[in-house]
């Protein structure tokens, strides 16, 4: 009797597995989402506009839509604003607790929507974009997704591609010899809009309110300047402005001819020389789209001197401000700080300190035995090893000079020999300043600035 009841049991068991097959449970059958995002980089220029390049940054969230291919998306997703968080700064996003996104059963065909930088609070599929705090470039840099469409369970990876939404412009900045120092530097946009309203359901920005002057975020020496604004269709009066103590200088962009708005996704770049007594001058021009794909555009523009600051400029005119007619020398007195670093005459005299920082522009290479009066201006037949900076590009002389022992890591981005460009350009260097067979010259280089920061 025992027997018989054992094999009924079994039966039984059978019959509910074979059930369970037929008719699988729902959660069974459901597959987590595996999320890869990426910030796409047609150009691969390195633009950095968050911290790490175009990568993601440990910790970065983006909110995820789930919706039936094919329809709108609605309150009726089927994954709304679910929250995607870089735990390991790699392209590999995992879900925040009870943010776990599943894909529909019986293979059903399903279109993914996602944005960064998350914000909990979505209205309407709406999100409210504000620039006008450019502390933080990473937290206004809006990206979008729309490319993942008609997957379903089958599909291995959900590969998220982002591009950005707005524009963004970067200042590269120097000064001509004589001027004041970078680091007291503001630099700021007038008459354009901070606030604007981007669907999620579509990617289009309307709604853009709000128009004000915009600071840019600036590094600490003064010679790099970026902001991230809304798209501008047609300039008209967006104005740049430089500000040094009491100096400003403006340039009205409507009066470039070549690039006349700033659209989405595209990077604007300009390099930008300030000069003393005369004006900006805004060198050339290159804008960028989809991360930021760079356009050279040729046409060079000058920013003219704000006319209300001629009176305080003229009455502050000194030689300690202004160029020298005769040799163009940089005549300020810094402390060897990175703020306020020796210029090269200060070097000159300052032998035996350690740590110090030197600010010059390259203008050669010493002679045999590192000899200032055996100057070689130029980069022909440059070496690797040593660097002759001075306090203008112009100078030809050698007693002016302040030789560089770049003897090192740091040589194979300094050097002349392989690096041409860098000849004339403005560098910051942090060393010990040494006698060395009778010359005083700069050693034991251990941190450069050269036009950015390596």
């Amino acid at each position: 009797m025992f027997r018989i009841i054992s094999i009924i049991a079994v039966i039984g068991l059978l019959s509910t597995t074979s059930c369970m097959q037929d008719h699988p449970d729902l959660v069974d059958a459901s597959k987590e989402i595996k999320v890869s995002a990426f910030i796409d980089d047609a150009s691969n220029l390195g633009v950095k506009t968050r911290v790490s390049d175009n990568t993601w940054n440990k910790d970065d969230a983006i909110g995820i839509f789930m919706k039936n291919t094919g329809e709108d998306l609605s309150e009726n997703a089927l994954a709304l604003n679910n929250k995607y968080i870089n735990t390991d700064a790699s392209n590999s996003f995992k879900p925040a607790p009870s943010d776990v996104i599943n894909f529909p059963f019986h293979e059903e065909k399903v279109d993914f929507i996602a944005y960064y930088p998350y914000f909990e609070s979505i209205n309407d599929f709406t999100y409210e974009v504000n620039v006008s705090d450019q502390t933080d470039l990473a937290k206004i840099d809006l990206l979008y997704s729309n490319n993942v469409n008609d997957i379903n369970s089958l599909t291995q990876n959900v590969d998220l591609l982002f591009e950005h939404q707005l524009s963004k412009v970067v200042l590269n900045i120097s000064i001509e010899a004589g001027g004041p120092e970078l680091t007291g530097l503001n630099v700021g946009i007038r008459n354009v809009n901070t606030k604007a309203a981007f669907s999620l359901i579509d990617g289009k920005l309307t709604d853009t309110q709000d128009s004000t002057s915009i600071s840019f975020n600036i590094n600490v020496i003064g010679n790099r300047a970026e902001a991230i604004l809304l798209p501008i269709t047609n300039f008209t009066d967006e104005k740049l402005v430089f500000t040094i103590g009491e100096f400003s200088y403006s340039y009205n962009l409507k009066e470039n001819k070549q690039i006349t708005s700033f659209n989405k996704s595209t990077q604007y770049t300009f390099n930008v020389l300030l000069k003393p007594g005369a004006g900006v001058i805004v060198e050339s021009v290159t804008s960028s789209i989809q991360d930021w794909t760079v356009v050279k555009a040729e046409e060079s523009i000058t920013a003219n001197e704000d006319k209300k600051e001629n009176q305080n400029q003229q009455e502050n005119d000194s030689p300690a401000n202004l160029p020298n007619d005769k040799n163009d020398e940089v005549n300020y007195s810094g402390d060897g700080t990175k703020e306020n670093p020796y210029s090269v005459e200060q070097a000159q005299i300052n032998k035996g300190e350690t740590k110090k920082w030197v600010m010059g522009y390259i203008v050669g290479y010493p002679g045999t035995g590192y000899r200032r009066h055996q100057f070689v201006r130029g980069y022909e037949n440059a070496g690797v090893s040593f660097i002759s900076i001075a306090s203008t590009t112009s100078e030809s002389e050698g007693s002016k000079t302040f030789v560089i022992d770049i003897t090192g890591s740091l040589s194979e981005k300094i050097n002349l020999k392989n690096n041409k460009e860098n000849f004339e350009k403005k560098i910051l260097l942090n060393g010990d300043i040494e006698n060395y067979n009778d010359q005083i010259l700069m050693k034991n280089v251990n941190e450069a600035i050269l036009e950015q920061i390596f």
